[in-house]
């Protein structure tokens, strides 16, 4: 079955090339500006010539935002425009606008789709304590839920917006630094994801996005054909990054599915590699794939019951190394207020360290299916 976007790019956003330079994109009678994102390598070209990109100038970025949360349908038709061609889009606050906040992402993230929240375990908090432990599960509490104003009087807290908080004493493994698809044991993940930066240290502490896209297009055509019949597990509690013999790979059970590792974007239809560090525990292939599962004689690969064996930890690390390349980065290094909007399918994310003594949140909110496009839409303040 063909696929087809229910957002056509512009031709003028087709028009961008990897360089840290700007160009116009048309939206009504104004103009919005976006510029490329710097690699990870902070250098002014990529391989991959249409993925991150930040709105020119803040007073821009202000306006498009405001009309965004205003549910104005050009400028929510701007923004799913835009993420279609670039994956991830920045918007920095300008000095003189206000500070988003929790009811804010509720609303922005109900005019593109259903707002989706996703279960927290009790080995996964979203503030990490200190002292050694396995990755990637934090031992602090999670902090509470967030209660936006636009839920009733009486209700329980909303899930919908999670707090990721680091504060400026702890010490240990940054919450989020394995590459992961928010969501991503999930079936399907979340669509798109919007981070804001509630409090950020001065130094350190970036966000770095991966294009799954330009990934699986880099692919060596023979085994890019192979990967097509083969499934990877993705769980929750990814028990491959537990040290052995740690109790905690005997809890659970945890929400885990199988997918295919090379997908199909829901929108464009272009292929994406579906694999990361964060969630994806194994690699499962059929019998005609076995040069890469050696001597195991698995069925075709279907639904949970028929998948037996696995391929070699080496191959899936291999594919994990490849799929997280600077060539195929980009890099947001936050400013307090700024706001992210990404593409949780063609891309995968991880939060970086360097901020230490410095306290650090950001807060997120994830969209489950999209809104048509063709006609406005009202957000909801429930939960999918």
């Amino acid at each position: 079955m063909a696929h087809r976007s229910s957002v056509e790019p512009s031709s003028e956003c087709q028009q961008f090339r990897p360089l840290l330079i700007s160009q116009a994109h048309e939206q009504s009678d104004d103009q919005v500006i976006y510029r490329k994102l710097r690699t990870v390598r902070d250098v002014e070209s990529s391989s991959v010539p249409s993925f991150g990109a930040e709105v020119e100038s803040s007073t821009a970025a202000g306006v498009l935002l405001q009309g965004w949360c205003e549910g104005n349908h050009d400028a929510v038709a701007e923004v799913r425009r835009a993420l279609a061609v670039y994956g991830v889009i920045g918007f920095r606050r300008s000095p003189e606008g206000r500070l988003l906040g929790p009811d804010d992402l509720v609303r922005l993230a109900g005019f593109l789709g259903c707002i989706q929240s996703t279960p927290q375990s009790s080995l996964w908090g979203v503030a990490a304590g200190d002292g050694p432990r396995a990755p990637p599960f934090p031992s602090a509490q999670t902090p509470p839920p967030i209660r936006t104003r636009s839920e009733p009087p009486g209700s329980s807290p909303s899930t919908a917006v999670l707090r990721v908080v680091r504060e400026a004493g702890q010490t240990g493994e940054v919450f989020g630094e394995h590459w992961h698809r928010d969501g991503g044991f999930l079936e399907p993940p979340p669509q798109v994801g919007i981070f804001l930066g509630a409090e950020v240290p001065p130094l350190g502490g970036d966000t770095l996005f991966a294009c799954q896209q330009a990934a699986c297009a880099a692919l060596d055509l023979r085994l890019r054909s192979t990967l097509r019949a083969a499934r990877a597990r993705h769980s929750q509690v990814n028990r491959r990054l537990i040290p052995q013999g740690d109790a905690r790979a005997e809890a659970g059970p945890f929400p885990s599915n199988l997918r295919n590792v090379l997908g199909r974007h829901p929108q464009s239809g272009k292929e994406v590699i579906d694999v990361c560090e964060g969630f994806t525990e194994e690699l499962l292939l059929s019998d005609q794939n076995s040069s890469l599962n050696g001597d195991n004689q698995n069925k075709d690969i279907g639904t949970e019951e028929e998948v037996a064996g696995t391929v070699p930890n080496e191959v899936l690390n291999e594919l994990l190394r490849h799929c997280e390349q600077n060539e195929f980065t980009c890099r947001w290094v936050w400013r307090p207020g700024d706001l992210v909007i990404f593409d949780n399918h063609r891309t995968i994310h991880k939060a970086t360290a360097g901020y230490q003594g410095f306290r650090r949140e950001i807060l997120r909110v994830l969209v489950g299916n999209l809104h048509p496009l063709q006609q406005p839409v009202l957000p909801r303040s429930g939960v999918s």
